[in-house]
């Protein structure tokens, strides 16, 4: 994301995304039609959680622009700890001692693992950055308590798909829409369309319905230690001890928030 937006705003670059992961979905939507809800009550909430979806993706990407990527990836992931606060009030989710201290040492972990890299920092994209978490946890949590009953595959063709016509009439009103020529940009799009808003997400909502929403959104803290591993093993980047002790942190957040599950 954070190289695609060298190439369009972040609407546009939205837009293409999910315009891009709609088509490619389309026809596995009219092998499942028969799965896709009538009733209207659903269809409702499905709109409201497209509409949840897209305000997360653009205030993420729309902080990515003027910050960097270390202090994104910090405030981005507030994201596990409005789940834990959400899933308490509204899905009665059980509170133990050990998730609290999951939740703080994962969340430790990515600090220790990112503050490294962070060159600036800048209150507004920061705030932006933060909304975007919470934008992402108020869409866990709204999945797991109207949703989880929808087809995983069935509940992303439609979040695309409506989350392409919402960003359509946005662009259009604003009128900021572009189209970059570029075959990277077009690449870039291809892999961020079909790898995180089709699959990633598809993968993810079928793990939220089986999974509480505090254990699947703790264990998500291991996409930073991913990243530190994917980029010494692709770019060369070296590993340092607080890299280390930051992992280490995130793992352990890792088990302890999903310790009652593996209990039982």
């Amino acid at each position: 994301m954070k190289v695609g937006l060298t190439f369009a705003p972040p609407l546009s670059f939205a837009l293409h995304r999910f315009a891009t992961a709609a088509v490619f979905l389309f026809p596995a939507l009219l092998l499942l039609r028969r799965r896709i809800p009538r009733d209207s009550r659903t269809i409702g909430l499905l709109l409201v959680y497209c509409t949840i979806y897209v305000l997360q993706v653009l205030t993420i990407q729309i902080g990515l622009v003027d910050e960097s990527s270390g202090i994104s990836a910090v405030l981005t992931f507030t994201q596990p700890i409005f789940v834990f606060c959400l899933a308490t009030l509204f899905l009665q989710e059980n509170v133990t001692k050990v998730k609290v201290l999951g939740v703080i040492s994962g969340f430790s972990g990515v600090v220790i693992l990112t503050m490294p890299n962070v060159s600036s920092f800048t209150l507004g994209s920061a705030l932006v950055l933060v909304l975007g978490g919470f934008f992402w946890a108020t869409g866990i949590v709204f999945f797991k308590k109207f949703l989880s009953h929808v087809d995983p595959s069935v509940a992303v063709s439609s979040q695309l798909s409506l989350g392409t016509v919402l960003l359509g009439i946005l662009g259009l009103i604003t009128g900021s829409l572009v189209l970059p020529p570029q075959m990277t940009y077009l690449w870039i799009t291809l892999i961020s369309a079909i790898g995180s808003l089709v699959v990633g997400t598809i993968i993810w909502i079928f793990l939220l319905e089986r999974e509480d929403a505090t254990t699947l959104s703790g264990s998500s803290f291991i996409i930073p230690v991913l990243a530190l591993i994917f980029g010494w093993l692709l770019l060369g980047e070296s590993t340092t001890v607080d890299s280390m002790a930051g992992s280490g942190l995130v793992l352990l957040g890792i088990v302890l928030v999903n310790a009652r599950s593996a209990g039982h």
